[in-house]
């Protein structure tokens, strides 16, 4: 449920530090977070909270679990999601994301609130398949 701004972000990554500050940041922003640091525990917790998420970011260069797999059963679970691949800014495996078209955008760590925000806006109001939240 999108209303005044207001979406739901679920943050799929290892880093506890990352994890902690970007949920701090967008629950500061208004938006409702959720956060796992592997797919297996992020399916039980979105299982569990009953949290649909309007948004996923990830970081797929850090992920223990293979990235086409946790794709394939996020866009099941959660067809109208918008996933977002928060990158190092080292670009490492970045080229590699466009394989990936369930992927529809990019930022590069570290991004400020203001970046982070205009970006979430923006998947918010655009038709899926349609955002544009490259960096």
């Amino acid at each position: 449920d999108k209303t005044a701004g207001t979406i739901s972000v679920f943050i799929l990554d290892p880093n506890e530090d990352y994890t902690r500050h970007t949920t701090k940041l967008l629950s500061n922003l208004g938006h409702r977070v959720r956060s796992a640091a592997t797919w297996t525990l992020g399916k039980s917790i979105l299982a569990q909270a009953a949290f649909a998420p309007d948004v996923l970011l990830l970081d797929p260069t850090h992920m223990a679990e293979d990235i086409g797999h946790v794709l394939r059963e996020l866009c099941l679970a959660f067809p109208d999601v918008v996933i977002i691949a928060c990158v190092p800014a080292s670009g490492e495996n970045g080229l590699a994301l466009a394989t990936y078209p369930a992927i529809l955008g990019t930022i590069t760590k570290p991004f400020t609130a203001e970046k982070m925000d205009a970006i979430l806006q923006a998947s918010n109001r655009s038709p899926i398949g349609k955002v544009q939240a490259h960096d």
